[in-house]
């Protein structure tokens, strides 16, 4: 049964922030593109099946179509928000320093290991992560497995 659209929007948006945050973009920019993903959402809601999936997509998309038109450095930033007295739950997962480490390695890799690495920590399997980005289960596999050994390597064998 689906989620009624408020419902969703409030359990979603951080973690669909999140998402974007681990595939590189800076947390303004991820915001915006949640935002737009999630007002998409609210116009198209009664036709999208499967909302985690698809508001993913969107926003990846939009993130995308952001990195294109401002023209922004292929650089990428950890720039989680900064510390404040009243920091929503958002705020305090970005926050913590080992949450800042595990997005600045990750944010390393090459681009699609970030995105594989992206969808698997939202929970998707490898086959799910093929049909969504189509390419092949194999594909997805070979990048987790990849993304995962450079992350081990990195952060001293901690995941």
């Amino acid at each position: 049964m689906k989620p009624v659209f408020e419902d969703f929007f409030r359990v979603e948006l951080p973690r669909l922030i999140v998402f974007l945050v681990y595939q590189g973009a800076p947390s303004a920019a991820a915001e915006d593109a949640a935002q737009e993903a999630m007002v998409e959402a609210y116009r198209k809601w009664p036709e999208i099946t499967t909302p985690r999936t698809w508001v993913r997509t969107v926003a990846s998309r939009a993130w995308g179509r952001l990195l294109g038109s401002k023209g922004l450095p292929g650089e990428l930033s950890n720039d989680a928000p900064h510390a404040a007295a009243n920091a929503g739950p958002l705020e305090k997962v970005l926050q913590s320093e080992q949450h800042r480490d595990a997005i600045a390695a990750i944010q390393q890799l090459p681009a699609r290991q970030r995105q594989v690495m992206a969808w698997t920590y939202d929970g998707f399997r490898p086959q799910e992560i093929a049909q969504i980005l189509g390419i092949t289960g194999d594909d997805v596999r070979a990048n987790l497995y990849k993304a995962r050994q450079t992350l081990r390597k990195t952060r001293g064998g901690a995941l």
